[in-house]
């Protein structure tokens, strides 16, 4: 799962698609699988793994690792996911809808690569 987030991050950084999405945008993502815990902040237009935090993170996605991995890839909507009682988000709504863009537009180049 470790490597998968550090994917993430990296392609997020390198998407130009996403950066208009993300002026003056600052967020705290916390991805919990099982026992594992990753939070991922945004800050100034870029994403990084943070240790620990000071404050209360924005948005919580929590599931299985499967369900996770499909999500974080980009294979599956989050809404989706949701729905179906897959994965569990705290979160509001325009946050979800901008999380999921981030997934699907953030693998478009690992897509296009393979």
């Amino acid at each position: 799962m470790h490597q998968l987030v550090m994917r993430l991050i990296d392609n997020l950084n390198k998407s130009n698609a996403i950066k208009p999405m993300l002026y003056k945008k600052t967020f705290i993502l916390l991805v919990k699988c099982d026992e594992e815990h990753y939070y991922i902040e945004l800050k100034d237009v870029q994403f990084r793994l943070v240790e620990k935090l000071d404050c209360k993170p924005d948005i919580v996605l929590e599931g299985c690792e499967k369900d996770l991995q499909a999500i974080l890839l980009g294979k599956t909507l989050l809404r989706e996911s949701k729905k179906r009682q897959n994965i569990f988000i705290t979160s509001n709504f325009r946050k979800v809808l901008m999380l999921e863009s981030l997934f699907y537009l953030g693998n478009l180049h690992d897509v296009a690569a393979e």
